[in-house]
């Protein structure tokens, strides 16, 4: 794989609660991962196969429309699914308990009212923090 592939896998492993990532050929075969070789088959095979289902839904409904990004959350973990022309990128990634009340947020002076979008305002901070990181070296 090319260095920038590579440094971007690096950079989304990097990031805080990322289980792993894998790296799946068309035909369900991972060919990059930085889990173990059991727990790898296991998320390829299953989640090339619901990314092939979803991608037939997103075209059976819109024979024009393709889909782009699939986003599976449970309990545990939220695994998201980046299908491209040749490969599949899936990144498990452990969920933050956040208990979610009336109250509003508050991050860096900005204020908000649902638990959706504090965890978005957080992962914005941590992507600032790494390109300011990254700057400084």
């Amino acid at each position: 794989m090319s260095q920038e592939v590579e440094e971007t896998l690096k950079r989304i492993q990097s990031h805080k609660g990322v289980v792993g990532t894998i790296v799946v050929n068309n035909e369900g075969i991972p060919v990059k991962s930085t889990l173990d070789n059991t727990t790898t088959v296991q998320y390829a095979g299953l989640m090339s196969q619901l990314a092939d289902k979803a991608r037939s839904v997103v075209r059976d409904l819109d024979p024009s429309n393709d889909m782009t990004f699939l986003r599976v959350r449970s309990k545990k973990h939220e695994i998201m699914v980046a299908p491209d022309k040749d490969f599949i990128l899936i990144r498990p990634h452990s969920v933050r308990v956040c208990k979610v009340t009336n109250k509003k947020f508050n991050i860096q002076g900005k204020s908000t009212s649902t638990t959706t979008e504090y965890l978005k305002a957080t992962e914005q901070q941590q992507l600032e923090a790494t390109s300011t990181q990254r700057h400084a070296e």
